[in-house]
């Protein structure tokens, strides 16, 4: 779902519908998901992008089914005397359970 949103995101960059102008370029930059999701999109549709950064990224993926199970909580419903203030973009684990699982 992530990539289908992310090229019509940069499918509506190129048409100038966001950033209010059409660019002459478009370059990717991810950062450990981010980059796996510009990878993505390089790959299924490399002409949205003239070029992509990646950085905090490999192409060994035995760490993903740790990252994945994770069970990520919004950080302002999980621990609300913590992080009331924090905006929906805030993760954390949701339990001590989970957070020692993934470390392992």
């Amino acid at each position: 779902m992530e990539l289908a949103i992310l090229i019509e995101l940069t499918k509506m960059v190129w048409s100038g519908s966001i950033a209010g102008y059409k660019p002459s370029k478009v370059v990717r930059v991810g950062h450990s998901y981010g980059s796996v999701l510009s990878h993505a999109l390089a790959a299924a549709a490399p002409e949205l992008s003239d070029g992509v950064i990646l950085t905090g990224y490999s192409t060994n993926t035995t760490w993903q089914p740790l990252f994945l199970s994770a069970d990520g909580h919004l950080a302002s419903e999980n621990q609300p005397a913590r992080f009331a203030n924090y905006s929906t973009g805030f993760v954390t684990w949701g339990d001590k359970y989970y957070n020692q699982y993934s470390t392992e």
